[in-house]
């Protein structure tokens, strides 16, 4: 035993040892303290004297004292040891620190002893708990969003699905992860016809596209959804993963294309309609003139298209004329609409159109507030004409018919 105790002294005495910022303390392979360095005796906020002869747990909470038995049963048996463990301070603060142990040895093998060292963990802790609430929070902002978010290997592999998606696409986690993505809830095909393979194929070589594609359900329902997608790079800057975030726009791409086809509708009565019709601004800028202005007066739609209202009744109402359509626009600046309004104008070749304006103000119904105005002229001789043309046809029918019998 004094063999044993004073191989260990020395051992402790070593220079490297005794002035080490690291906590270091002898003991007997039964756990009680042989010696130990300053550092040791800082680190427990004890002299030399409270630690010496004492079992190692000595210093420990009492949730610790049996794990700190154990750290030196085996380093003993094992070689040597690792364990968290919680310091108990003079003041009673607990400190959690990381103990290892290790067995000193005879040339024979025989365990003589155990060094063990402390460090303090506080610190780790503390961003391990920070990281915990930041995992924690991080989980349950992915979990409860109401957006798809998902994560693919290189190959396009579903590697995370979260709640929403398995909502929407009515497949589980256990069921998804490990599949590819395309063939699951990417179609080959849009209903389009459009490949969609080969666009994912392109977003793996071009993570940071934002597209939107026809997506399908495990039922056979389609989706259509706006993807961001973000690159996750390996060490050796190698695409590892994509994160795609996605939220189902089916909704707007309906009332995108039933807004297109509203708007092509528009179009077309706006550009068959049998008279010219003049759509104004606030300001008085012309912003529409329907195509029949063309036939009716000669010049180009591009010529007014834009300027002031005033630029056109320049060029198309006479000048004996003008105090009517200055009546025309101040009823229309006050809201009032005027219908029938019988005018002389004239074509960029000279010729007299007598023609019947009506119009209104356009009016926003939230707010009452005058947006704009509509204007249609007639041409009441074209009118006249197609009446005339009508009732021949009609006419001709019936001397047919009375020819007949």
């Amino acid at each position: 035993m004094e063999n044993m105790i004073k191989r260990l002294d020395e051992y402790l005495n070593n220079p490297i040892i005794k002035f080490s910022p690291t906590p270091i303390t002898v003991l007997t392979p039964t756990g009680f303290r042989i010696g130990c360095n300053p550092a040791m005796e800082r680190f427990a906020e004890r002299n030399k004297d409270e630690l010496i002869d004492k079992p190692i747990e000595l210093i420990y909470a009492d949730e610790s004292k049996d794990t700190a038995r154990k750290l030196i049963e085996d380093a003993v048996k094992n070689d040597f040891a690792q364990y968290e463990l919680i310091l108990l301070k003079r003041d009673g603060n607990k400190v959690p620190v990381i103990a290892s142990a290790s067995s000193i040895k005879e040339d024979d093998g025989e365990v003589i002893g155990v060094v063990y060292t402390a460090s303090d963990i506080t610190e780790l802790k503390r961003k391990e708990e920070y990281l915990d609430r930041s995992r924690k929070q991080y989980s349950d902002l992915v979990e409860n969003v109401n957006s798809i978010v998902l994560c693919l290997d290189n190959k396009g592999i579903i590697t995370f699905f979260n709640r929403y998606a398995e909502e929407l696409f009515g497949y589980s986690r256990e069921e998804i992860i490990g599949r590819e993505i395309v063939g699951t809830i990417v179609p080959e095909r849009e209903s389009t016809n459009r490949d969609l393979r080969r666009l994912f194929s392109d977003i793996l070589k071009n993570p940071d596209k934002y597209n939107i594609n026809e997506n399908i359900s495990k039922d056979g329902r389609r989706f259509w959804i706006s993807w961001t997608n973000r690159p996750i790079y390996d060490a050796k800057m190698g695409l590892a993963q994509l994160l795609s975030i996605g939220n189902d726009v089916t909704a707007l791409i309906s009332l995108s294309n039933k807004l297109e086809s509203t708007v092509e509708y528009l179009e077309s009565i706006l550009d068959y309609y049998p008279d010219t019709l003049l759509i104004l601004d606030k300001k008085n800028n012309v912003q529409f003139i329907s195509p029949r202005f063309e036939e009716d007066f000669g010049y180009k739609i591009d010529v007014f298209k834009n300027s002031s209202v005033d630029v056109l009744i320049e060029k198309i109402v006479p000048t004996e004329e003008r105090d009517v359509a200055e009546c025309i626009k101040e009823s229309i600046l006050i809201g009032k609409r005027f219908t029938s309004q019988d005018i002389e104008l004239i074509s960029k070749n000279g010729d007299i159109i007598n023609a019947s304006c009506s119009g209104s103000a356009l009016i926003n119904k939230k707010t009452g507030k005058i947006i704009g105005t509509v204007i249609s002229i007639r041409d009441l001789e074209r009118e006249y004409k197609e009446y005339v043309k009508v009732a021949k046809m009609f006419v001709d029918e019936y001397e047919k018919n009375n020819k007949r019998i």
